[in-house]
């Protein structure tokens, strides 16, 4: 598995060594024809183990029974040693090793179960801590492609589990804070239009997201990616809100005016706050995403570094979805503002009648 999937660290399983362990067959058949009882084979085999017991002794200053046990001396307690006894019978004695035979067999020490099935667990890190997703996938498919066996299934767990009920909570938190903000934004604008012309700025970040993390190379990581997301949801939506509500606001003070001037002194009035607002926040997460660590107490720049290449992916997300989005909210709730008032003017110049006096 480590040379088909690339990445992965400290691969170990909970699965025991295996052990040896010594079993004697008797020919039942064989023994009986000589004579020879059960029971005194398997006293001769305790005899060389761990002895035959003989009977109990209580010493007077203790509560507890000592058992007596009588077995062969050390030097004739071994594994062949068996063949080499005779077990005394009605015909005189007998080589144990005409009956017996002593085959090696593999023993297991402990069997883990699950749900009344065995179970063992592989456990393995990732070389770069932000790709957990993308190896579980990749493992996914490479276990798919194998024959495992007939009635063996696998499933992961861990980190991997854990980064699935993130990605859950974080689909149900996501959905939940649009909901939230809709309800919000239509109390204070009143309009379904301009509400969705705010939200739509979420879609317009999450693309630049993904050219972000398209052109750096970076994986698309669930956990950073939404955080980073989220992150940039509150960003974008406040410019949008500042942008909209300052053109309904000209537009109120002044509705003699075209709507087409409000949107540009809107646009005007509003460009510096939005530039700031973005570009504050970009280069100051700049080096992160650049991957440099400063460390101003020591005077060090380290490029690269585990704090860095867990918070890198969130960083760059937020970089490229900013900037993106900012370029394009300056153009796109410009133009949307304007095309309901366009296709008006539009439609009225194709009915004059139509035009309300």
């Amino acid at each position: 598995m480590k040379n088909d999937v690339i990445g992965l660290a400290n691969i170990r399983s909970t699965l025991p060594y295996s052990l040896i362990e010594w079993r004697v067959d008797v020919d039942k058949q064989k023994a009986a024809q000589l004579g020879v009882s059960i029971s005194d084979i398997g006293a001769l085999v305790q005899m060389l183990t761990n002895g035959f017991k003989v009977g109990e002794y209580r010493p007077d200053d203790s509560k507890d029974e000592i058992e007596i046990r009588a077995r062969f001396p050390s030097s004739d307690r071994t594994i062949t040693g068996i063949k080499n006894l005779n077990v005394t019978t009605a015909k005189g004695l007998i080589p144990v090793s005409s009956f017996i035979d002593v085959v090696p067999k593999e023993n297991r020490q402990t069997v883990s179960r699950e749900n009344g099935q065995y179970f063992q667990q592989i456990a393995a890190g990732t070389v770069n801590e932000s790709e957990v997703t993308a190896k579980v996938k990749e493992l996914d498919n490479w276990l798919k492609n194998k024959d495992l066996g007939a009635g063996v299934s696998y499933a992961f767990s861990g980190m991997a589990e854990e980064t699935e009920d993130v990605n859950q909570f974080m689909i149900i938190a996501g959905i939940s804070a649009i909901f939230i903000m809709m309800i919000m934004l239509l109390t204070q604008f009143n309009s379904f239009y301009q509400s969705f012309i705010i939200l739509s700025s979420v879609t317009i970040s999450f693309i630049g997201v993904l050219l972000g993390l398209l052109i750096t190379g970076k994986p698309f990581s669930t956990t950073m990616t939404g955080l980073s997301i989220i992150t940039l949801a509150g960003i974008v939506v406040n410019n949008n809100i500042v942008l909209i509500d300052t053109f309904n606001k000209l537009k109120e003070e002044s509705p003699h005016l075209e709507k087409s001037i409000h949107i540009i002194n809107a646009c005007k009035q509003r460009l510096r706050p939005i530039l700031l607002t973005s570009l504050t926040t970009i280069f100051g997460l700049l080096p992160l995403a650049m991957g440099l660590s400063l460390d101003l107490i020591g005077r060090e720049l380290t490029v690269g570094s585990r704090v860095v290449d867990w918070w890198q992916n969130l960083a760059l997300s937020i970089v490229f979805g900013l900037g993106f989005s900012t370029f394009l909210t300056l153009i796109f709730t410009p133009a949307a503002l304007a095309f309901p008032y366009k296709i008006r003017e539009k439609f009225y110049e194709r009915f004059p009648e139509k035009v309300q006096v």
